[in-house]
Formats: structure tokens, sequence, C-alpha cells
């Protein structure tokens, strides 16, 4: 674990420089980023085991169903459904929560202080109404992203279909528009949040106001100086992300195949413990460098006059 007399040096970073900071805060503060993280992965492991279990046995049904298709086909299990969205709706709002703990756990270290996973949860939790708000408005933002995106992209591709038999050559500019289209569209997606990221860990950091927060996270990614760094984190975000989640994968996959369902689901809270905290360090570290590189502020007077994150009694 980090020393409170080793300072993190406030300078602008390059890519690299950020990938390795946020790694070496991460392994030196290995135990609280990992406390911090199992608040949100425990209980969703625990779910997920249970809805593991019936979905092996509705997968079970299917394979009696094709081994005997004479038989009555099976119904849909309305229950895992639903269980299902519980699942997906907890691991969204816990990931909020989460990314503002660590947010505050590494805005102590900045500050030279050693942070405390159940200070920072505190903290977090004191946000909650702000986290709320915040929540909600992504999910008006994506929805209405992944609306238009997928709008302009099925339009772009009708128009293909029709033009390709007037003229081939119209029809190929025309799929080829749909392609550039569809790329615009992820990167749109991935920017968004990265910049609803970047407010979660201003609630975390600052103790912004949440309408600062937001305003403050898209300014900070969807300007002109600072997209092209953003969208190249973005994608190594995403590749390490797929990595992990191949990776995953494979295992559920190599344990399901002899029924080790809880071997299933302790692999994958480890992974998921591993790569929730390293991504979330890294999404605040390039957080930080934005700050120093583009806002022409001194970053140190500047921490050092946020609000300490209140000790746990």
């Amino acid at each position: 674990m980090r020393s409170a007399g080793e300072p993190v040096l406030l300078r602008p970073l390059s890519l690299g420089e950020i990938f390795d900071r946020a790694l070496t805060l991460y392994v030196r503060n290995l135990v609280p980023f990992t406390l911090i993280v199992a608040v949100m992965v425990v209980p969703i492991s625990v779910l997920n085991y249970f809805v593991a279990m019936h979905e092996s046995s509705s997968f079970a049904q299917i394979l009696a169903q094709i081994q005997h298709p004479a038989k009555t086909p099976p119904q849909a299990d309305a229950a895992l459904e639903g269980w299902n969205v519980v699942l997906i709706l907890v691991a969204v709002v816990l990931n909020a929560f989460t990314i503002v703990a660590i947010a505050a756990a590494v805005g102590r270290l900045y500050r030279n202080e050693l942070p405390d996973w159940r200070a920072c949860w505190s903290a977090a939790l004191r946000r909650t109404g702000s986290i709320a708000l915040a929540l909600l408005c992504e999910f008006g933002v994506f929805a209405g992203v992944i609306f238009a995106g997928a709008f302009a992209l099925t339009a772009v591709f009708i128009a293909a279909f029709l033009l390709v038999r007037a003229s081939p050559a119209l029809g190929v500019a025309a799929f080829i528009a749909g392609v550039v289209v569809a790329v615009l569209w992820f990167v749109c997606i991935v920017l968004s949040y990265l910049a609803f990221g970047f407010a979660f860990s201003a609630l975390g950091v600052e103790n912004a106001p949440v309408g600062a927060a937001m305003g403050s996270g898209f300014s900070r990614v969807f300007n002109r100086a600072e997209l092209f760094r953003a969208v190249l984190v973005c994608l190594a975000l995403t590749v390490i992300y797929f990595g992990i989640s191949i990776v995953s994968v494979s295992a559920a996959a190599i344990f399901e195949s002899m029924n080790l369902h809880l071997l299933t689901v302790l692999v994958g809270a480890v992974l998921s413990l591993v790569m929730t905290a390293a991504l979330g360090v890294l999404l605040v570290v390039y957080y930080f460098d934005v700050r120093v590189r583009r806002e022409g502020l001194d970053m140190q007077a500047e921490i050092e006059s946020l609000q300490p994150v209140a000790t746990w009694p």
C-alpha cells in the first residue's frame, strides 16, 4: 500500500503514463480498492449465482427439447427474465456509486492521504440524490443516442439497398456511409459513457452539484482539444473490457460444462473485482489529467482546497 509520504506528481501525462499511474495506484492500494469494489461485486455475485442456477435448468430443458422434439416445448421463464432485469439494474446503480467511491479514494491519494474504503463509500452514499439524478439523465441520454443512431443507420442502409439497384457505385457509396455512421455511433456511445464517468468522478472528488458535474463531464470530453485523446482512451478501455470479458465467458463455459456453477460465479466475481477497480482508477486518473492539461489550474492548490472525505468513526 502506498504511504502518505509519496505524493502524486501533478503534471500532464502521456497516454502511456496515464495507464502506468493508474496501474501503480491500483497495485499499491490493492486492498482498499478491492474492498470498495467488493461492496458492488458481492451482492451481484450472489444474485448471479441464483440466476445461473435457474438458467442452467432452463438450458437443460432446451437440450431435452432438441433431443425429443415431439414433447411440448418449455415455456419462457418469466421469473428468470425478471431476475435478469433486476440483476442488470442493481449492477448499473451500484456501479455508479462505486465510481464515486473510487473517485473519492483516488482524490485522497492525490491529496497525499491514504484511502479508507468505508470513508469513500460514506462519501458516495452522501451523494445518493445526486447520483440517482445523474443516473436518470444517463438513461435518458443513452436512450436518445441509441435511438438516434439506430434510426440513422437504418435509413442509410435502406438508402444503400435502394440505390444499389439503380447504380452499384451509389449503392457501395451509401454502404460505406453506413459503416461510417455505425463507427460514429459507437464512438458517440463510448464518449458519452466517458463523460458520465467524469461526472461521477466530479461528484466524488469535487463534491460538485449534479448539474455542474454533468456539464463539466461533457465539456471536458466533447471539445476539440480533448476529443482525439478521449477516443483513444475509450478504445483502450473497450479493448481491455472485451479482453477480460472473453476470459470470463471462456472460463464460465468450461466450468458450466462441468456443472461447477459456484466456481463459475467465483471466477466471474474475481475478474469483475479486478476489472472494475482497475478501469475505475484509470478513469479517475484520466479525469485528473484532463483537468491538469486543459483547465490551466493550479491542481495542487485545487486539490488541497477540496473538502476531505470524512473519516469513519
